[in-house]
């Protein structure tokens, strides 16, 4: 997240990535399996990847799952490493499916399914913390260029807002995000001819993102200490924002069944549209040297305010291919989104024309620095001779939405996990995914203005296990 300090608003490229991005588990099985789960999607998890697949389930379905996170993040901010961990446990599918048929004449009959479920999209819980010495630049001397108004009330400049504190402070900050989207979904999937079926599915959004940053610039060395001039001691800043999301999306897709032991399929999902209504604040307190006239001298100086907008999301197209042989399914998938397209909206009536500036310039902003994703996956599921058991194993690929970005920046997940029937419809999935990326966060400024820019890195590893149960009747 990109500090929002000083700004009368709190919008920015990342806020519509973060709806775009799914980073939970939809099921065990999916988990194991990956992105390639999508050329198979014969199971509940279907309504979400393919719904076609839904046709597919010729009994009743109850699918249901739980996930444990760990997470273990690593900032590297001018030269200085630091590392934080922290877990998670939760309730990642609710999934049932209803097998029907309409009868057409006394032998033949429509086969279709229905299903309905409840999975957690997006899991917003993260936090960081980063540090180091700065010789290059400050967030003082960078809001002074900004013209920031709490910059000149705490007596950080003078009425040109001039500055001396240029570089050489200590900067360290700490970021906690909370939330998750919830996801409740309907969906069927019905035979058209015999090979052939087709699948729709309609998904409610619901939810919350909270994001607190805690931030501190201090002159650890005493290299500003002339009195009224630039005797600065520390400033702390305090970022707080709130938001609650609702929104809905929906998809189309087919599936085509070549023989017994090969599919196809593929799928249109429709833009997301999501309403945010947010809350947001920045408290500051400079802190002075102390002096014989005055003292410690400490200033404070807060903004609040509050937005209303929507986001929506780029068409998504899925392909998807798998094959079976001896106990051995194998699955490839792709799919590619263009996120240059995620467009923010506002309603004028309810907003001010430098507001409507901004939220028109941050889609230019979208435009020029996004580009299309990918999304690759590639998994295997084999049955073990003589026993009730599944392995399964994949490898996914999503690669970044910028169109300039870090080396590392595309989102890599192994995963794998197990499937024991114990007894005739009754199945106990177990997975694990290892996930690896990295992302560039702004500290403060941007790219427009390199000599003020201040960026850290970040290493993400979360670890995902989930564990689950399949029932059909």
């Amino acid at each position: 997240m990109i500090l929002f300090s000083s700004s009368s608003n709190a919008q920015f490229i990342e806020d519509a990535l973060r709806f775009s991005q799914p980073t939970a588990v939809f099921s065990p099985r999916v988990s194991a399996l990956g992105f390639s789960y999508f050329g198979i999607s014969d199971d509940a998890a279907a309504m979400i990847f393919n719904p076609a697949g839904l046709s597919l389930i010729r009994g009743y379905e109850i699918n249901t799952g739980v996930d444990f996170t760990t997470v273990s993040n690593k900032t590297n901010y001018l030269n200085e490493t630091k590392k934080t961990s922290d877990y998670e446990f939760y309730i990642s599918n609710i999934q049932m499916t209803f097998p029907m048929s309409i009868p057409v004449s006394e032998t033949e009959a429509i086969n279709y399914t229905i299903g309905i479920g409840y999975y957690l999209d997006n899991d917003f819980d993260m936090g960081y913390r980063f540090s180091g010495f700065n010789t290059k630049n400050t967030f003082i001397s960078q809001q002074a260029a900004e013209h920031s108004k709490w910059i000149y009330e705490t007596w950080l400049t003078d009425e040109a807002y001039n500055t001396n504190i240029r570089n050489n402070m200590q900067q360290e900050g700490r970021i906690s995000e909370e939330g998750g989207l919830h996801n409740f979904v309907c969906g069927a999937g019905i035979d058209v001819t015999d090979n052939l079926s087709l699948g729709a599915s309609f998904i409610i959004k619901g939810g919350h993102y909270d994001y607190y940053r805690s931030f501190m610039e201090s002159d650890s060395r005493n290299l500003y200490n002339t009195f009224e001039i630039d005797d600065i001691d520390n400033v702390i800043v305090s970022d707080i924002l709130s938001q609650e999301i609702a929104g809905f999306t929906g998809s189309l897709g087919l599936m085509a069944r070549i023989n017994d032991n090969l599919r196809v399929g593929a799928s249109i999902k429709f833009p997301t549209y999501n309403y945010i209504e947010e809350d947001y604040s920045s408290e500051y307190t400079v802190t002075y040297d102390s002096n014989e006239v005055a003292g410690v001298q400490k200033f404070n100086y807060s903004e609040h305010g509050s937005n209303n907008y929507s986001i929506t999301t780029p068409f998504e197209f899925s392909l998807g291919t798998s094959g079976y042989y001896a106990g051995l399914t194998f699955s490839v998938s792709a799919s590619y989104k263009n996120a240059s397209h995620l467009k923010f909206d506002y309603d004028l009536e309810d907003q001010s024309i430098a507001t409507a500036n901004y939220f028109d310039n941050l889609n230019e902003d979208v435009d020029n620095n996004l580009t299309g994703v990918w999304t690759f996956g590639a998994g295997l599921e084999y049955k073990i001779p003589d026993f009730p058991i599944y392995i399964r194993a994949s490898y996914t690929r999503i690669t970044s939405p910028y169109d300039i970005d870090l080396t590392d920046a595309s989102r890599q997940m192994i995963a794998g996990g197990l499937g024991i029937v114990c007894a005739k419809n009754f199945i106990i999935d177990a997975s694990f995914r290892l996930n690896s990326y990295k992302q560039q966060q702004a500290v403060y400024g941007n790219l427009n203005e390199p000599s003020l820019y201040s960026y850290y890195i970040v290493n993400y590893s979360p670890v995902d296990y989930g564990l689950g149960i399949r029932y059909r009747f």
